[in-house]
């Protein structure tokens, strides 16, 4: 895959994530509007239900006030007597309240209409037309009691029936024209209240509410329930009370602190599914670039790899090929010169043979069914075996080695040509990065606190920068190295060397400064004799 068509690709596959992600965003919104306006429109509902219901709550609690008993009845008997031209007298005891009412009529006929006695009320009816007298506490007559035709009875009950309704208006417009108005700037907040969160209840709205009734004339609050004070005048839900002289006199105010978090918390399932989306389209997004670069790393490192291994093998293939020309020649059969090519062809066999077990073991890793010959191997001794099989190489590059054998217990339970394969694989890679001067590696061995043998192998090479360190135990992973290519490595040593070591159950680490060297770190597991 060339670097074009990635990018396309990536560029492709983020645009459709802006695209799914701006849908999301768009739905969620719309979503939030939607339940806004609903809201709004919620609650100027209530507050129109709730400017009706106090009015009615307001007129009821005014007129329980004013209109008692005695009261309804004095204006009664004042509007009788201006209809019927008749005089009444009324008595009333000592705590105030009406004994007795007694009508005289324009023909001297006297009616007693209302006498209080112990604990009941007895009431007559006046006759103002002086038809027919009639004696205290009888009921009304009828129009046949009376010797009335039944025009007039049909007159009389038309009057009375329109003069009672009269009687009514007067005494409603009375009370609304006088009283209501007196008192036009009292709130009974309490009342309010009780009726606003009622209201707002039967709507669906149950948000914490501040309110207050607002004076346009004044510019202030009659009555305030909030510590907003500066919100609720900014706020857009007002409403005219029937209070004033004026229709917008009084204003009620209502205003929500958690308007915001009340509607969102009614979408919490929307908001939730919204960013469960779009985390997993962002882990998928992630995912998918991330693979096709890794595909693509892998692809460059498996063709490097194939450059790489084809040279390690071109080298000693040739290097065989000339020694075994050369020892043809019969004058080579008893000359010193012939053990020589002979050592050089053994080396690069064995050259050969660790190419190949790196590249199979790797691959056996891999897999997942290689299984260890696990016995007792002293650990020091498959380390003197790797170092001399890697001598001659030293030798070849003025590398000296130095041993230091610490620890006094070095047998572990393992594989032994795995764990002979360890040593050599760090050695030879430190041999291969060697810095030109007075070369050398250690190779310490030691045991620490824990019980466990440590096998250190330092060297004083190229060294490693600190953002290659945690990627030179990766497959295919070769320290880059500028435009030096002598080292002809194929980045399989050190991942190898890490499998061995996690299927050994041990770590391994590495520090290292660039042209100063590295020391790499193995730590391993004793293999303790039973008692």
């Amino acid at each position: 895959m060339n670097s074009r068509l990635l990018r396309f690709i990536i560029f492709s596959i983020a645009l459709a994530m802006v695209g799914l992600v701006s849908i999301q965003v768009y739905w969620v919104t719309d979503a939030y509007k939607q339940r806004q306006q609903q809201f709004i429109e919620s609650v100027f509902k209530a507050m129109n239900e709730v400017i009706y219901d106090y009015e009615r709550y307001r007129v009821q609690k005014q007129m329980e006030r004013m209109f008692d008993m005695d009261v309804m009845q004095e204006k009664m008997i004042e509007y009788m007597d201006s209809i019927s031209n008749s005089r009444s007298t009324i008595k009333k005891g000592q705590d105030g309240k009406i004994e007795k009412i007694t009508i005289e009529n324009p023909k001297g006929l006297t009616n007693i209409f209302f006498s209080r006695g112990i604990g009941n009320h007895q009431y007559g009816f006046p006759d103002p037309f002086g038809i027919k007298g009639f004696d205290q506490y009888t009921d009304m007559p009828t129009g046949s009691d009376i010797g009335m035709s039944q025009e007039d009875r049909n007159t009389k009950a038309e009057f009375l029936s329109l003069h009672g309704q009269s009687l009514m208006e007067t005494i409603l417009y009375d009370f609304l024209d006088t009283y209501m108005k007196a008192n036009s700037g009292y709130v009974d907040s309490a009342g309010l209240d009780s009726i606003i969160y009622q209201k707002l209840s039967d709507q669906g709205v149950t948000a914490r509410y501040d309110f207050a009734v607002y004076n346009n004339y004044l510019d202030t609050f009659s009555c305030i329930r909030s510590n907003h004070v500066k919100q609720l005048k900014g706020s857009d839900f007002v409403m005219p009370m029937a209070m004033g002289q004026f229709y917008d006199e009084y204003m009620l105010v209502l205003y929500f602190p958690t308007q915001t978090q009340y509607l969102f918390k009614n979408m919490i399932f929307q908001i939730i599914s919204f960013f469960v989306l779009l985390i997993i389209i962002i882990l998928l997004f992630y995912y998918t670039i991330h693979t096709i670069i890794k595909q693509k790393k892998v692809q460059e490192i498996k063709s490097d790899l194939v450059n790489n291994i084809t040279h390690e093998l071109k080298t000693p293939i040739s290097t065989i090929s000339l020694a075994c020309q050369a020892m043809e020649d019969p004058d080579l059969l008893n000359s010193p010169l012939r053990d020589k090519y002979i050592n050089m062809i053994n080396e690069e066999n064995k050259r050969l043979a660790l190419l190949v077990e790196n590249v199979l073991q790797s691959a056996v890793f891999e897999k997942g069914d290689f299984k260890l010959k696990i016995k007792n191997v002293d650990l020091h001794l498959r380390i003197e075996k790797a170092l001399s099989s890697l001598s001659m190489q030293a030798q070849t590059h003025g590398i000296k080695i130095y041993k230091e054998f610490k620890a006094t217990k070095f047998n572990v339970a393992g594989d032994e040509v795995m764990l002979t394969n360890l040593v050599f694989n760090m050695v030879d890679n430190a041999i291969k990065y060697f810095r030109p001067g007075e070369p050398f590696i250690k190779v310490k061995t030691y045991n620490n606190e824990w019980s466990q043998v440590v096998i250190e192998v330092e060297d004083n090479g190229i060294g490693i920068s600190k953002d290659h360190q945690q990627k030179v135990f990766d497959k295919l992973f070769r320290v880059p190295t500028g435009n030096v290519h002598n080292v002809k490595g194929y980045g399989l040593g050190l991942s190898y060397v890490k499998s061995i070591v996690d299927h050994h159950h041990g770590s391994i680490a590495v520090t290292s400064k660039l042209n100063e060297g590295s020391k790499f770190i193995i730590t391993l597991p004793l293999n303790q004799p039973k008692e």
